[in-house]
């Protein structure tokens, strides 16, 4: 039992390491909560679930009574199989190959053992957290629409708790082989390199296994002939293309549906729940015996701890810059930060990079293949109907769309936060602060702005807009996309985590992400509610076009110069929290 305290007292630690500057920050040694923080998070998440859970309500409802039900419930397995696969992969390479706090847990009284149950168990609450985003809320969907027996709400949740053991152990073994080989700690850039495309593909995977299973449900919605035609390709596309999973997707299917899935007795959802447990304790122990035997010949002597650089080391690194300003040389600092790390890029990055043009093919491809939806000549044609007001419309809506997805690039609101224990070089460094800030908030600009303005561009095109009106968005892209990147970074200037010793606790437990997602989606809500305003207005063309520029331009031009007065007006405290 003693074991048992010290084992479960080990993987807090190693959890805390990052969660302890989550919900509030480090003053003298201590952790001021914030509980306006833990509530703006725990809405945002639920939002999220509730959102989720209710689409695919809806698509299990149009399901019910279909003879597909079986392969959908297959579908759908492997759809979250390949999300929680991907969401270990990060999280197992992060935690226990790559980790940067070795110094600190090798010189506790614990084997390599403990080592390892301890951040696995770190790295399974981690997942667990994630798994209520989208596991959870389907479960309940479709336990809402079908009443199952007893034994599928027992499957469902005995494999929330299961699954994640069985891949995360699998993919565990998996790098002490690959670790082994490569000397995976001597070679970190390497080891990041080998994160980084494994976090591409499988995000990638993942994403598009999402996407895809949506879409099954979608269609499945529409009904018709049509529909029900295309419905059968699509779902019989997705079991073909993953029937070597069938050992995976079809116990999984009976499990958490009780038999229903196949219309099976009660008993074979219950044999199959144990045989998932049964895999699951097999693979602890085998792990468990081999992170003993291996584990500490690739952790050992793998890390120095997180250094404090020095004020001249930092001087003479700005000076080897090839740039011409001191601006550039941070700006070209910041980039090689996020873009060099497996772990910030996968997480501040890639998911933009994805989701994004995913969101925008999903939008467009109804009327580039013409399902019945209207084409882009009707839209012309209504444009032309409409005139100003409908150009102005249109405008809001695009920038409102561009704004909320930028939300979604973390970078310049966890800019100070990556910087851990040499945030303090911020004070003492010979630049000015606000060059230091603009620098920071530069990069998230870049990367958010690019991909807005030519996704603008490219909606403003295809929509038929007039080429003053598609100016106009992309003038309105850029200033949304500065004004809602400085206030990511003065978020986190405000709240900065500094206090982690894992790259990826930095950006994936940082709460100020979802504080800028929230920014960026109610500046999106304020645009949509703008747009729709502007539609139901009867006024002359002109004033259409003079409230347009105002919400689009001035406005936001005006906001970002009364944040950047009002920033530099205390000038003085904007470091006080970096400690």
């Amino acid at each position: 039992m003693n074991r048992l305290v010290k084992l479960w007292s080990l993987s807090l630690v190693i959890n805390k390491t990052g969660i302890q500057s989550q919900i509030g920050r480090r003053r003298d040694g201590k952790v001021k909560r914030s509980a306006s923080a833990i509530v703006f998070a725990s809405i945002s998440l639920l939002l999220v679930s509730f959102m989720f859970g209710f689409t695919q309500y809806l698509g299990l409802t149009a399901l019910k009574d279909s003879p597909e039900l079986s392969g959908v419930l297959e579908s759908n397995g492997i759809t979250f199989l390949s999300i929680v696969f991907a969401l270990s992969v990060v999280f197992i390479t992060q935690f226990m190959f790559l980790s940067k706090d070795n110094d600190v847990f090798l010189s506790m009284p614990f084997t390599y053992g403990d080592i390892y149950i301890g951040r696995m168990t770190s790295s399974l609450l981690n997942i667990y957290v994630i798994e209520l985003l989208f596991l959870i809320p389907y479960f309940v969907a479709f336990d809402l629409v079908f009443t199952p027996n007893w034994s599928a709400y027992v499957g469902q949740l005995l494999l929330f708790l299961v699954i994640p053991i069985i891949i995360s152990t699998i993919i565990f073994l998996l790098f002490i082989f690959v670790g082994t080989i490569i000397k995976i700690q001597k070679r970190r850039r390497v080891g990041n390199r080998i994160f980084l495309a494994l976090s591409i593909i499988l995000a990638a995977a993942a994403i598009l296994m999402f996407a895809f299973g949506m879409g099954v449900s979608n269609i499945g919605l529409e009904g018709g002939a049509a529909g029900q035609e295309e419905f059968d390709n699509i779902l019989g596309m997705s079991l073909n293309s993953t029937n070597w999973l069938t050992w995976i997707r079809y116990p999984f299917a009976v499990s958490t549906s009780g038999g229903l899935s196949h219309n099976l007795p009660i008993w074979h959802g219950i044999l199959y729940t144990l045989g998932f447990i049964a895999v699951a304790g097999l693979l602890v122990v085998i792990s468990y015996f081999v992170a003993r035997k291996y584990y500490g010949q690739i952790i050992v002597g793998s890390s120095d701890g997180l250094s404090k650089r020095s004020k001249k080391k930092l001087d003479q690194e700005i000076k080897k810059e090839k740039s011409s300003s001191v601006f550039g040389a941070l700006l070209k600092r910041e980039t090689r930060t996020v873009f060099r790390s497996g772990a910030f890029f996968s997480q501040l990055v890639l998911p933009y990079l994805i989701v994004f043009p995913l969101i925008l093919v999903s939008l467009l491809l109804p009327f580039i293949v013409g399902d019945g939806s209207m084409s882009f000549g009707e839209i012309h044609q209504l444009m032309d109907e409409l005139g100003a007001r409908g150009q102005v419309f249109v405008s809001l809506i695009i920038i409102s769309f561009v704004t909320m997805f930028s939300g979604l690039v973390g970078i310049s609101s966890t800019a100070v936060s990556r910087e851990g224990p040499n945030a303090y070089l911020m004070k003492v460094m010979p630049v000015a602060l606000r060059t230091q800030i603009y620098a920071k908030m530069a990069l998230g600009v870049i990367v958010a702005g690019s991909f807005g303005v030519i996704s603008a561009t490219l909606l403003g095109l295809l929509i038929g807009l007039n080429w003053a009106y598609i100016l106009l968005i992309i003038v309105g892209t850029i200033l949304i996309t500065v004004l809602i990147n400085y206030l990511m970074l003065l978020v986190d200037l405000k709240r900065p985590m500094l206090h982690w010793r894992e790259e990826i606790i930095a950006v994936k437990q940082n709460l100020n992400t979802l504080i800028g997602i929230g920014i960026a989606f109610l500046f999106g809500i304020i645009f949509i509610a703008s747009g729709f305003m502007v539609l139901y207005l009867a006024v002359e063309p002109w004033i259409y076009v003079l409230v347009g520029v105002l919400l689009i331009v001035i406005i936001p031009l005006g906001a970002i110069l009364l944040t950047d007065y009002l920033t530099f007006k205390q000038e003085g405290k904007l470091l006080a929290n970096i400690q």
